[in-house]
């Protein structure tokens, strides 16, 4: 995953919103542009392609889905001992 870190400074222009979100619309990728503010790094969010967004929030279900699944077999296999 390419991450790119940009201050809200850089952002403001519509220039550079629009050639970001150009970007995006060359299909999924994995390229995200984190903003971040510059008198607070703790301030901070992410643009993202929205394919790739949908991407990884099928993997977390997945991932739940698994986990879920492993627990209550757990839970099965400690009732039946």
């Amino acid at each position: 995953m390419k991450v790119n870190t940009l201050y809200m400074n850089e952002v403001i222009g519509q220039k550079k919103l629009t050639e970001m979100l150009n970007r995006f619309s060359e299909g999924i990728m994995d390229e995200v542009f984190m903003i971040q503010n510059e008198n607070n790094t703790n301030a901070k969010g992410v643009l993202i392609n929205a394919g790739y967004f949908e991407e990884l929030l099928a993997y977390q279900k997945a991932i739940d889905e698994v986990f879920d699944y492993l627990i209550k077999e757990e839970a099965i296999t400690r009732e039946n001992k």
